[in-house]
């Protein structure tokens, strides 16, 4: 049924090209294929519409992953915005959309509360780019260690787990 509405909002949008909106209704649904399909098409029958840049910027995946977690935040649809936003620092390590999806994803977290998940993406994302300005959070940014157990088997001995950190 998703793939027969998808079908059918690109035949709507071919039969009228002057609206763009279900392409960037699709984007918006994560249907980057399907746009990035067509765009050859649309670039060279409509060579002058804006709208065909404004999609291949859009199709660029950290582009799109913004727009999309800037469109929740926008909405005021926090918890959705902070876990749309965090995949940019993870996904996107040389994003020029690193700082800012970062800031947004902490005023994210910050609405809903979740002020520990906030810190813990910070410490991951400070690690990942030294270059990310994190002074006006509002909290100490650290470096996070990661532990891990070992589990003992039966065989040696007890079901007890030794922890190292490193």
């Amino acid at each position: 049924m998703k793939q027969w509405f998808t079908g059918f909002c690109l035949c709507i949008s071919i039969i009228f090209p002057q609206s763009f909106d279900s392409y960037f209704d699709l984007l918006a649904q994560g249907h980057l294929q399907e746009v990035r399909d067509q765009l050859p098409e649309l670039r060279s029958k409509y060579p002058y519409e804006p709208a065909i840049s404004y999609l291949h910027i859009l199709l660029n995946s950290d582009g799109a992953e913004m727009k999309i977690g800037e469109y929740l935040y926008a909405r005021g649809l926090y918890s959705q915005a902070s876990q749309q936003l965090k995949k940019i620092p993870i996904k996107y390590t040389n994003s020029e959309h690193f700082q800012r999806a970062v800031d947004l994803m902490v005023s994210s977290f910050s609405a809903t509360g979740e002020m520990d998940s906030a810190k813990f993406y910070v410490s991951r994302a400070k690690a990942v780019r030294d270059d990310l300005n994190v002074g006006h959070y509002g909290f100490k940014v650290g470096h996070s260690q990661v532990g891990y157990k070992k589990l003992t088997t039966k065989n040696e001995g007890n079901f007890n787990t030794r922890s190292s950190f490193h």
